[in-house]
């Protein structure tokens, strides 16, 4: 099992479920502060959707939906993203041959 992956994908949840719960829930965003907490945890994904020409993805969207399709892409990007560096990791070591304690020596 990657870790790495593993863990990134338990943080993002964990930063959604908390940011839902400070907006009130997912049905409860009537004002700008509530739609601000609902918004952290998509901004970075909707950002890179509007720049490769998909923002369109997103327009009139209910935030149930927002978090199933962005969010529900995101895990694997994210796991995918900890299995990569894991492995990087990984290879700098072996070809290094140090140990991981000898690396800041």
């Amino acid at each position: 099992m990657n870790w790495t992956g593993f863990v990134l994908c338990v943080l993002y949840l964990y930063l959604c479920v908390i940011c839902i719960g400070m907006a009130g829930g997912l049905g409860a965003a009537t004002t700008a502060w509530q739609r601000t907490w609902l918004w952290y945890p998509l901004a970075p994904q909707t950002w890179l959707l509007d720049h490769v020409g998909l923002g369109w993805v997103m327009d009139c969207t209910s935030w149930r939906d927002a978090y199933l399709r962005v969010g529900g892409v995101t895990l694997p990007a994210l796991f995918a993203l900890g299995v990569g560096a894991e492995r990087l990791v990984r290879h700098v070591r072996r070809q290094r041959g140090r140990s991981p304690c000898a690396i800041g020596r």
